[in-house]
């Protein structure tokens, strides 16, 4: 009986939905009515209609797909393109409603209609969508139908993927957010048949990742990251921009791209190929001025090199690894060698570098305090970036040099972190990264001089001075122009002995010098770019020394005090224009900030001895420049200030008793051979004599007054120009006048020659016939 009556049930159901269905036909038929107000109405109906039907998970549902399949799908689709706007808007949101209520094998049969329309409604032809809030609608749809209906989707992909095109360039901000949620949702749901369109969706982000509005930017990186993780091929391209947006203006932007680059190196397919192009963005944020930008970009990296399997894992004592870092200074840079060369030099750097972030290391220098860089680095993390330091430095060191200063700015922030991690493995590369540090250490942003003084911070703390030293010193040392030697293979210059410095200044030159080189700075140092490019060598070496103790300095002091202490380090053998004075002046002050600096750090190891002499020397030539009305007496008075502190370095001595030692070797050099008789109102020796007469005292003058007579006759013979003689003579008096010149015992036997060879000449008056050297003239004695 049950059998029998199954049949006519059947069929008693199917009336059943035919009846109800016939309910809504007479709204589903004014769909396609001329009348745009009939249209609304049904459309208004319907939606009601909808809304009940979903309400029942039961035979509502089922209605509701029978209704969608048999009437309603057509013309409502159609309706997604009618020319009024609240129909289109009415027609939209009844579609997405039905497609949340219908189940997923409805939706999927049904992708083959709803997909295209959409995506047609998204495109750049003329059927697009004019009003820019139905285009964030239909963009929701497409997105519901990914949620919906999964992997059968991807046969749309292609409409789909010029639909997300036209949403990356949207001027509607919102829009752009809607297509950018939808390409990461694709890239989940559709993760194995989206990569041939990856690239070209990537490139279409570039107007999204440059957008004015933060979160546009945000939902940009998220977007890209998606893209990226399924095909990396554009990352090379796209690189510059993700940069950028590493130092976006807006911290949540750049929270969400550093989030983004530790995702892609954890889980980018090949990574080993673009982890020097995304390591850099991790290492710039390392600098952030948000605290949880800086522990973010921390974190990654130190669980980046946990989880990679790099040689730098191996921890061993850095003694093992590296006992002799000029040695490994001295061997070849990465440019040029094979790949498995620099491969395996890359796995030596990080061993290294991993070997010292995991000893005790030495303290830091001020600069760095309550910064990222004040404690030791993840061991793990810095064997990573070490064995990818032949590829990271020359595009920062590149960058360092752009003519912006963001670009500058992100560059020094990028290599500060680098170097921080790869700490001595830094050996290698020290030739060009000294040259871009000394360039850019007095740069005229002070957010990148700051850092660039940072990073030579950590540059002298990491690595040996005995190879950074002479490096620099060749450099101080170079002419005009001169290229940075690139090998420690100059590291002997380092002049360890012990008189080496003294013996230059007594005229027999530096003891790993050669006289042709002195001739050479003697006829080319003083133009005013070579003096300029020096003061930038000085920042760069203070900067290096800046955390170096007494017992490293000391092996060191008498090449470095030999170097600034030559006569034309910085000092014009002549009067100069006003741009080379500016740059003269720039450079005395560097040299007094650098003097006070390794007075400070050495203390009487370079204030006595053959070192104070040179110490003084320096100290002496540059109080005793001229100056003018450009640049007053800045450099003048902070060679003073450093004098009294040599002087305190030596058992807290004062200046006078400091003039009393170094006086009278400085004197014997600067007047052997008898030089003095070419002196001029403007030579630098003639003015250098000026100061030390004036400023030693009267008593410590007299005890040298052998040495001092005979260039004071020299000068004043009555041959020479009025000028000099007439400085000459208040010199003269200036002594005469000061506490215990005349008391002295030398004074009483060299008095009566003085007044007998230089000041009765000059008294005398004197007149030239017409014609003979130019006329008449009167001495300056009268």
């Amino acid at each position: 009986l049950q059998q029998a009556q199954r049949p006519r049930m059947a069929a008693m159901e199917v009336d059943a939905e035919a009846g109800t269905l016939q309910l809504y036909q007479r709204d589903v038929n004014c769909l396609s009515d001329d009348d745009r107000t009939t249209r609304r109405r049904a459309l208004t109906r319907l939606a009601a209609s909808v809304s009940t039907l979903a309400s029942d998970e039961a035979a509502g549902m089922q209605t509701l797909a029978a209704l969608w399949e048999q009437s309603l799908r057509a013309p409502l689709l159609k309706l997604l393109a009618d020319p009024v706007e609240k129909n289109r808007e009415l027609a939209l949101a009844l579609t997405a409603a039905v497609l949340e209520a219908l189940p997923q094998p409805v939706i999927r049969a049904s992708l083959a209609h709803v997909a295209p329309a959409a995506a047609a409604r998204l495109s750049s032809s003329a059927a697009a969508e004019p009003t820019e809030e139905l285009r964030l609608e239909l963009l929701r749809l497409l997105g519901t139908l990914a949620r919906r209906a999964g992997t059968p989707l991807s046969v749309y992909l292609p409409e789909i993927a010029a639909a997300l095109r036209a949403g990356f360039a949207d001027p509607f901000p919102d829009a752009k957010k809607a297509a950018c949620s939808l390409c990461v949702q694709l890239s989940d749901v559709l993760a194995e048949h989206i990569e041939p369109h990856c690239a070209m969706l990537a490139r279409a982000l570039l107007p999204a990742l440059a957008h004015q509005h933060s979160r546009v930017r945000t939902a940009a990186v998220e977007a890209l990251v998606a893209l990226l993780l399924r095909e990396p091929s554009a990352l090379a391209e796209l690189g510059p921009q993700l940069a950028l947006l590493a130092t976006d203006r807006a911290s949540s932007v750049r929270e969400q791209a550093v989030g983004s680059v530790a995702r892609l190196l954890a889980e980018m397919p090949h990574r080993e190929a673009n982890t020097a192009r995304l390591l850099p963005h991790l290492l710039c944020a390392l600098s952030d001025e948000v605290e949880s930008i800086r522990s973010l970009a921390h974190t990654s990296l130190a669980r980046l090199g946990g989880a990679t399997d790099v040689a730098a894992q191996r921890v061993q004592p850095l003694a093992a690894l590296a006992p002799d870092l000029m040695a490994a200074a001295d061997a070849a840079t990465f440019d040029g060698a094979p790949p498995e060369a620099a491969d395996a030099r890359g796995e030596e750097a990080a061993r290294v570098a991993a070997a010292a972030a995991a000893a005790a290391a030495p303290p830091f220098p001020p600069e760095l305090a309550e910064t990222t860089f004040a404690a030791a680095p993840p061991a793990g993390a810095a064997g990573l970036v070490a064995c990818e330091l032949h590829r990271l430095l020359p595009p920062a060191l590149k960058e360092l040099s752009d003519w912006t200063a963001k670009a500058r700015i992100r560059a020094a922030d990028t290599l500060a972190g680098t170097l921080w991690l790869v700490g001595p493995a830094a050996t290698d590369h020290l030739g060009p990264l000294l040259a871009a540090l000394s360039k850019t250490v007095e740069d005229s942003d002070e957010g990148v001089a700051r850092q660039v003084r940072r990073c030579a911070q950590l540059v002298g703390r990491s690595c040996d001075l005995a190879v950074y030293v002479p490096l620099v010193l060749d450099q101080l040392r170079a002419p005009s122009g001169a290229a940075l030697v690139g090998s420690a293979a100059t590291a002997g210059c380092g002049g360890n002995s012990a008189g080496g410095g003294a013996d230059f200044l007594r005229g027999g030159g530096h003891s790993r010098m050669r006289p042709a080189a002195v001739t050479v700075l003697e006829g080319a140092e003083t133009d005013a770019g070579a003096i300029g490019r020096r003061a930038g060598w000085l920042s760069l070496l203070g900067e290096l020394l800046a955390g170096a103790t007494a017992e490293q300095l000391r092996p060191h002091l008498s090449a470095l005090l030999a170097t600034v202490a030559r006569p034309v380090f910085c000092v014009p053998g002549r009067a100069s224009d006003d741009d080379a004075g500016a740059s003269f002046a720039a450079t005395q002050l560097r040299l007094c900030s650098f003097l006070g600096q390794l007075i400070s750090s050495a203390g009487a190891a370079c204030a006595s001895g053959d070192n104070g002499l040179l110490l003084y020397s320096a100290l002496m030539r540059v109080a005793s420049v001229p100056s003018s009305a450009q640049h007053g007496f800045a450099s003048q008075r902070r060679a003073i200030e450093c004098l009294s502190a040599m002087a305190a370095a030596v058992d807290g001595g004062s200046a006078e008793a400091l003039h009393a030692v170094f006086l009278p070797p400085l004197l014997a050099q600067i007047t052997a051979g008898e030089t003095y008789k070419s002196w001029k109102v403007d030579s630098a020796e003639w003015h250098l004599f000026q100061a030390l007469c004036r400023q030693a005292g009267g008593a410590t003058c007299a005890r040298v007054l052998l040495l001092l007579l005979p260039p004071l006759a020299a000068v004043l013979s009555p041959k020479e120009e009025p000028t000099l003689r007439l400085t000459a003579l208040s010199l003269l008096d200036s002594l005469l006048s000061a506490e215990g010149f005349l008391a002295a015992p030398e004074w009483a036997e060299m008095g009566e020659h003085v007044l007998a060879a230089m000041l009765l000449p000059n008294a005398v008056w004197r007149a030239l016939f017409p014609g003979s050297r130019g006329g008449s003239e009167r001495s300056v004695g009268e």
